[in-house]
């Protein structure tokens, strides 16, 4: 499915140490080198991550994945499509079934009530065999809602052509330093790869210990194995905007738990 593209509005990435604003670079999965990696602040790596060319026009080079599920075409996927999907040049919905009413295509992997990792894994390899040209992957639930100008102008900054992945971050075991602690992309805030990475993805070892192992923590761990980077933006959020009210982020890329209209901005 695909629509224009147009929208207004949007500022440049704060680059200042924020808390939880950090980029953290990933490493093989050694115990000694798990425990000593480094995390850095976005400022002291934006020198590498930024083009020094005048950044391009991102037209057909962003395409966004949406998991949706059978019992919310009509409900959640209905309410992305009026709303900030309607924006977007290039999408996919993914489903565990093919609707032409809603636009879905089946990803041929069952269903599961939780973690959804099978299904995420799928569409990794359906959008790099079909997008391998592109340079960024979008992938979001039916509930995440967007702001497409601000992400995609966020994107205009960063260099496509390195293994990547960008999002909200949250950690297991970071903080205490544990040998076996790493990062990951909460799959509800949206995730954003490089192709770049996709393809180191589908092209690894990377598998889920489970079709409904948790997706967004799988991804963090097979980031972790192949020393793909997770960079960290506050502009990302796990719940919906309510939750945040008292720092609300007026520069907000992203919100979840957007079941209905008037949900989410």
């Amino acid at each position: 499915s695909s629509s224009s593209s147009s929208s207004s509005g949007g500022n440049k990435q704060n680059t200042t140490c924020e808390p939880m604003a950090v980029f953290s670079i990933g490493v093989m999965p050694d115990t000694h080198l798990a425990r000593e990696r480094p995390i850095y602040c976005l400022s002291d790596l934006w020198g590498v991550l930024h083009s020094k060319r005048q950044a391009p026009s991102l037209k057909g080079s962003v395409v966004y994945a949406i998991k949706t599920v059978e019992h919310f075409h009509s409900t959640r996927l209905a309410v992305a499509k009026a709303t900030w999907l309607s924006l977007v040049e290039s999408f996919t919905l993914y489903s565990n079934v093919t609707d032409e009413i809603h636009g879905t295509i089946s990803t041929g992997v069952l269903n599961t009530a939780q973690g959804h990792c099978a299904k995420l894994f799928r569409i990794l390899e359906h959008e790099v065999a079909r997008h391998s040209h592109v340079h960024w992957l979008v992938v979001a639930d039916d509930d995440t809602w967007m702001n497409v100008t601000r992400l995609e102008t966020f994107l205009q900054e960063l260099d496509h052509s390195i293994p990547l992945i960008l999002g909200e971050l949250y950690g297991v075991d970071v903080l205490n330093r544990a040998a076996y602690a790493y990062e990951y992309p909460t799959g509800g805030a949206g995730i954003v790869l490089s192709m770049t990475a996709a393809k180191l993805i589908v092209n690894s070892k990377c598998s889920c210990p489970s079709p409904s192992s948790p997706d967004d923590m799988q991804l963090g761990i097979c980031a972790l194995s192949l020393g793909i980077p997770l960079l960290h933006s506050g502009q990302f959020h796990q719940h919906k905007a309510g939750v945040y009210q008292a720092y609300r982020n007026v520069d907000a890329i992203s919100y979840h738990n957007c079941y209905q209209l008037g949900d989410c901005p």
